[in-house]
């Protein structure tokens, strides 16, 4: 089996964690190519090995990482990353050059590079140094330049133990053989275009407006998988006061139930004001019942342009973090209690998509979510024909679209994901028969 990958699920109303298991294709572990990674802002296509883990953790230079890990130790066995770099074109003949390079590397990064080979990758020059880094220890490397601009190189980098280079070989291998460069100016302009829609929207909100898309009580939707209901969730949504402060309140609590899982229990107590400038939440998750449960607390506080989080767990302590929201992006930053608002703050009587910039606190970093306008559409709901706006969702640049099915309001009456995971709109009764004690549970904690 595959790790059990996260699927943001984003409904309308709900931000939810859903996991669901997924067979990996046949073959050997770490080297069957997975789907495709498309990176639009840069300008590339490739196919990650299967069973890597995406490391979110990025840099100027560092554009995308995974990691392949043992199944059993969860340790990294071997990395994989797509790095950016410049450097100074030569009129030395091209392995003279590449030679050159090596010996740089040798002194620069500790990468003393044993044999140089000379190439072409998705149509361009490339450059491919194997040999080891010397550092506080050993370890095996390969790098493959590819050369974008006379100045500039797509690096594919790889790393591990001596003893696995052939695997590693390999994988790299073959993500080289999957690349595809592309010109991303088309992707940047529309991007600044879907941006500037999704501002406008954020632009001028006031107490009265987030009061007039407000859901009337608290709603529930049921999570299935396969026709059969794996978890539920529950939002409340209020405008009042927090402290000194006055807006948004949302209360978002949910349950996932999967065969040969944890139960996993969700709590989030969510705030921001109108104007955006002060924002604050607090996630409580507890993942297994019982003595066995771990349960992890993860607290923000958002003043202007600075955010910082605090997370705690049962089972260890972790570092606390502070980001502060580029200018840049500020206009369009979309704070975590208007998740469930964007679907009835747009206009959807006419097709276009609307940028929105997001914080994602396991990278401690922003995400694009982009929201489109489809079209109208008669859907079945509750044994009827009835009318709906088809709306599409995806939460970050590398995340699935999810589609969305809301009211005249703007309210999900349906959602599907590719993933499997479906989710609709239900009655208390109907979550009631089916997650009563979780439902229980959750409203206590408030309490």
């Amino acid at each position: 089996m595959r790790p059990i990958h996260a699927v943001v699920l984003v409904a309308g109303t709900m931000l939810a964690p859903v996991w669901a298991r997924a067979q990996a294709p046949a073959g050997e572990p770490g080297l069957t190519p997975s789907s495709l990674y498309t990176d639009e802002f840069n300008g590339f296509v490739l196919r990650p090995p299967a069973g890597a883990e995406r490391l979110r953790e990025t840099s100027p230079r560092r554009l995308v990482c995974w990691a392949r890990r043992d199944p059993k130790t969860r340790a990294i066995r071997w990395s994989l990353e797509v790095l950016r770099t410049r450097h100074e074109p030569s009129k030395l003949p091209p392995k003279e050059y590449a030679d050159a390079i090596a010996r740089q590397l040798a002194s620069v990064s500790r990468f003393h590079v044993d044999s140089t080979e000379l190439g072409k990758v998705a149509g361009k020059p490339a450059m491919h140094f194997r040999g080891i880094w010397k550092g506080a220890l050993e370890l095996w490397r390969r790098q493959t330049w590819v050369q974008i601009k006379p100045d500039e190189y797509l690096v594919l980098n790889i790393a591990g133990p001596i003893a696995e280079k052939a695997e590693m070989d390999t994988a790299l291998t073959r993500v080289a053989g999957s690349l595809k460069l592309f010109d991303p100016s088309a992707v940047l302009k529309e991007r600044a275009a879907n941006l500037a829609r999704g501002s406008a929207v954020l632009t001028g909100l006031d107490e009265a407006k987030l009061r007039a898309v407000l859901a009337e009580g608290p709603s529930y939707y049921l999570v299935q998988l396969k026709g059969k209901p794996i978890g539920f969730v529950k939002i409340t949504e209020t405008v009042g006061n927090l402290g000194r402060d006055r807006g948004l309140r949302v209360v978002r609590v949910g349950a996932l139930k999967l065969p040969g899982e944890p139960r996993r229990l969700t709590r989030e107590e969510l705030f921001a004001t109108a104007d955006r400038k002060v924002e604050r939440w607090r996630r409580t998750v507890i993942d297994g019942e019982g003595t066995a449960a771990v349960k992890s607390v993860s607290e923000a506080i958002k003043q202007y342009d600075v955010l910082l989080m605090q997370t705690k767990r049962s089972d260890r302590p972790l570092p606390s973090r502070q980001r502060k929201v580029p200018a840049t992006i500020r206009p369009a930053y979309l704070p975590v209690a208007f998740d469930g608002l964007v679907p009835r703050l747009i206009d959807r009587t006419g097709k276009a998509t609307y940028g929105f910039v997001v914080y994602n606190a396991a990278a401690n970093d922003f995400d694009l979510r982009l929201v489109r306008v489809i079209g109208p559409e008669k859907i079945t709901f509750a044994g009827r024909r009835v009318a709906a706006v088809h709306l599409g969702d995806r939460m970050a640049q590398d995340a699935p679209w999810v589609e969305l099915w809301v009211d005249e309001k703007g309210l999900l009456l349906r959602m599907a994901t590719p993933e499997g995971p479906t989710m609709y709109r239900a009655g208390r009764g109907v979550v009631a028969a089916s997650f009563g004690a979780e439902l229980g549970e959750l409203e206590k904690m408030g309490s």
